[in-house]
């Protein structure tokens, strides 16, 4: 399962090879392009790419890719099989080179080894110039030798590459031969048709779809692990830059959304505090104002109702039977009382309205009130008889 998850985590689900070769005299990449969808797995690009700066048109950068050399750069020569170790074999087949400068990759089939070498520098300038385009290569094979990943599911034993001719039997590959017109075929490969003009790439990218461990009787070994080891740290950097990235974008997101949803609500609570204040203020001046009133009208009942009592009871007094008072006023107001407006009334006033049945009793009632100590004068405002028998009368008395 972890093995799937870092198989996904490198490749994902699309699959890139190419191979270098020779068609026509012309030297040309072609790329081929595998999607694996659930279980199946469809070919999504065949490409004859002519330059090599075009190479990223058809492959996304920081890309993994399965790279097949199969040009005049790889010698490749068939011998008899022997138990030798692998540098005797490359020794057999090339008495003259040195092998220290060469990858090899040897093939032993039922009775033969076919071997194919490539000079170190040319493979490693060709790694190279695809990773200045951002393209990384994960794994290398030479020559023909990729066809052996698909020669189970090739029905026929005649099988044409881009530049040979492969024979096979039912133990493996007989025969590699190589051809200047190819002759252009079709093969079905478990329900994928397949151009022998794309077979190697395909070949070689459907290794990295099986997870096929490399071959064994290779010194190019080394090498894949160092580029298998990059690119995983390319694809662990990008990747965990593009997670981290994501994440903290996510936590951004999550704190703007918090942030902007406890800052309206701060708001809101803001402004009912300042309404709640500005009320609470304006409520605290008109309780002041209530309460001055309200004192000022307590020290005035109090005031009017000892006093009033007092000149009430002397009044009462001095009146004759003949005179009925219906008003008695204490300091009468001026003004009717508004909001936000000072009371207003006749400091040291009483004001008096009555009737009498005896019209001369009402002058000499006033003589008598004029003759009080805290009198100062008596005014008659209104005088007159409302019938035969009674007359009405207003007196304002003013208080020393």
């Amino acid at each position: 399962m972890f093995d799937k998850l870092k198989h996904f985590f490198l490749f994902g689900n699309t699959y890139y090879g190419v191979e270098h070769t020779v068609v026509e005299n012309e030297e040309t990449i072609l790329a081929v392009s595998l999607k694996k969808k659930k279980n199946n797995l469809d070919i999504v690009l065949k490409e004859n790419v002519k330059a090599f700066e075009d190479i990223t048109n058809y492959i996304p950068k920081k890309s993994g890719i399965a790279l097949v050399i199969n040009n005049d750069k790889v010698l490749s020569k068939k011998i008899p099989l022997s138990n030798d170790e692998d540098l005797k074999l490359i020794q057999k087949a090339y008495p003259n080179i040195n092998s220290n400068e060469f990858y090899f990759d040897i093939l032993p089939q039922q009775d033969s080894c076919f071997i194919a070498i490539c000079r170190k520098e040319y493979v490693d300038n060709i790694i190279e110039d695809y990773r200045n385009k951002n393209l990384y290569v994960v794994n290398v094979s030479f020559g023909n030798h990729a066809l052996l990943n698909i020669k189970d599911f090739v029905d026929s034993d005649e099988v044409y590459t881009s530049n040979a001719l492969i024979r096979k039997d039912q133990n493996g590959i007989t025969d590699i031969s190589w051809q200047t017109n190819v002759i252009a075929q079709n093969y079905d490969i478990n329900g994928l048709s397949v151009s022998s003009m794309f077979l190697l790439s395909f070949a070689a990218t459907l290794n990295l779809v099986v997870q096929k461990k490399g071959n064994k009787h290779s010194n190019f070994e080394s090498k894949y692990k160092l580029l298998i080891d990059e690119y995983q740290q390319q694809r662990f950097f990008s990747q965990f830059l593009k997670i981290g990235l994501l994440f903290i974008l996510t936590i951004l997101f999550i704190n703007i959304f918090i942030f902007n949803h406890y800052f309206n609500r701060v708001s809101e609570l803001k402004q009912t505090s300042q309404v709640n204040e500005s009320t609470k203020q304006q409520l605290i001046i008109l309780k002041e104002d209530v309460d001055k009133k309200e004192k000022f009208i307590n020290d005035i009942l109090k005031s009017e109702s000892s006093k009033s009592s007092f000149y009430a009871n002397i009044i009462m007094v001095s009146l004759p039977e003949s005179i009925r008072i219906n008003e008695f006023n204490f300091q009468p107001l001026t003004k009717r009382i508004k909001p936000d407006k000072p009371i207003d009334y006749e400091l040291n006033t009483i004001l008096l309205n009555g009737v009498s049945s005896i019209t001369a009793d009402i002058s000499i009632w006033i003589s008598e009130l004029e003759q009080i100590e805290w009198v100062e004068k008596v005014v008659i405002t209104e005088y007159s008889e409302s019938n035969k028998s009674l007359t009405e009368f207003s007196l304002i008395i003013t208080i020393k």
